[in-house]
């Protein structure tokens, strides 16, 4: 093949595998709700207020954590009323804030399995934050960050003749 149709076809495949490729899901949730805590744990028990999925995704309603106190780490689920659409992350909390009843945490989480429209993620990560009202308690969560998508074959084929391409121009 002549020098020219090999950037042709390497190029061709690099846009292939650009398009067929899945894309990361850029989500913000927020919900509100209450939390009891009993011994080391808490327990938060959510209505989500708020979400922002790019692309778009099904929405979720409630949320559920159980935090335990001593580790400062945690597990979240997100979950939609049909339980068809799931979101479950680890959570630990890497900095808090007092002002009188209030309480502020903040953290990082990182993407522990889904369903729905939240399966099928090779990782995904972002940050929290938690407000809790110690008076009356309520408490807020929001979660920002991105789910990265498992490859898939197509891409994976599309790159590997883009390669494939490129080693042979090189050698010539």
């Amino acid at each position: 093949m002549k020098t020219k149709s090999m950037v042709k076809v390497a190029a061709f495949a690099a846009i292939l595998g650009s398009a067929v490729s899945a894309h990361a899901l850029v989500l913000t949730i927020s919900s509100f709700g209450s939390y009891l805590v009993a011994g080391n744990t808490a327990t938060f028990t959510e209505s989500v207020v708020y979400q922002s999925t790019i692309p778009a995704a099904s929405p979720f309603t409630t949320l559920t954590a159980v935090f335990d106190i001593p580790s400062q780490t945690g597990t979240a689920t997100y979950m939609n009323a049909d339980d068809s659409q799931e979101l479950v992350y680890n959570f630990i909390i890497t900095g808090t804030a007092f002002n009188g009843p209030f309480e502020a945490a903040a953290g990082t989480w990182s993407y522990a399995s889904g369903k729905g429209d939240y399966a099928n993620f090779a990782s995904g990560s972002g940050t929290n934050t938690i407000n809790i009202d110690t008076l009356d308690q309520t408490s807020l969560f929001t979660t920002k960050g991105e789910l990265l998508p498992v490859p898939e074959p197509a891409s994976i084929a599309a790159i590997g003749i883009g390669v494939l391409g490129l080693i042979r121009l090189r050698k010539k």
